[in-house]
């Protein structure tokens, strides 16, 4: 690693994690995210939605155990090891549409309520996809998302979700109560805009300008 000239990293969570166990500083590029082919129409579904594998560290357990809970209605997109386990512990509020081929995923995104989360990811390219049609996300409060869900802005700029202090059911419950009291204070527009930082032309250019930088430093060494 201490030869390597120069560390990108996917996230801030990513680029703290290069320094503390490489002591080496990195740079920030987000991954893409395809804003073009997502309309912006109003939600006029009753559902929660989680799509991604379902292996034990996307702890989709919590999400369900959540909306059992709360008898409330969730959407499960995906396939995986913990499917079956998953199943077992699903109540009649709980919907497996296992693979999703690419031309559902729109709608499915932009008729639920929100998009939730419980994993830890070094970016999470599914909640910025959901916010990218105007949906907000409940994330547990760790890791990218962190960087990917606006909360509290000092700027001002609306949330575009909630973000749940621990990963459990407990707190995921909470958040799910939170975001129905305040759902309607919520704008698809300033969602979709803030996904817009995410936008593959925006990644294009960063890492473009990223590349032109670090050649035109090395240029010296090599003549």
């Amino acid at each position: 690693m201490q030869r390597v000239d120069h560390v990108i990293a996917n996230s801030n969570y990513i680029a703290d994690r290069v320094r503390t166990y490489f002591r080496r500083e990195s740079v920030v590029i987000y991954p893409p995210v395809s804003m073009s082919t997502k309309p912006l129409t109003p939600a006029n579904g009753d559902y929660y939605l989680t799509i991604g594998r379902l292996e034990k560290q996307k702890r989709v357990d919590i999400l369900i155990q959540a909306c059992n809970l709360l008898g409330r209605r969730l959407v499960i997109a995906g396939t995986g090891k913990e499917e079956e386990y998953l199943k077992s512990i699903a109540g009649p509020t709980i919907e497996f549409r296992g693979y999703v081929a690419d031309e559902v995923v729109p709608d499915l995104y932009a008729n639920c309520k929100a998009f939730v989360f419980a994993a830890v990811e070094d970016f999470g390219i599914s909640p910025v996809e959901a916010q990218a049609y105007g949906r907000p996300v409940i994330a547990y409060g760790h890791g990218g998302s962190l960087e990917t869900v606006r909360v509290n802005d000092p700027h001002g700029r609306p949330d575009t979700g909630i973000l749940f202090p621990d990963q459990t059911v407990d707190s995921l419950v909470d958040a799910l109560r939170r975001f129905e009291r305040m759902e309607d204070r919520f704008r698809p527009e300033s969602i979709q805009q803030h996904a817009r930082k995410f936008d593959t032309q925006t990644f294009v250019d960063s890492f473009t300008a990223f590349v032109n930088s670090a050649r035109e430093k090395e240029a010296p060494l090599s003549k």
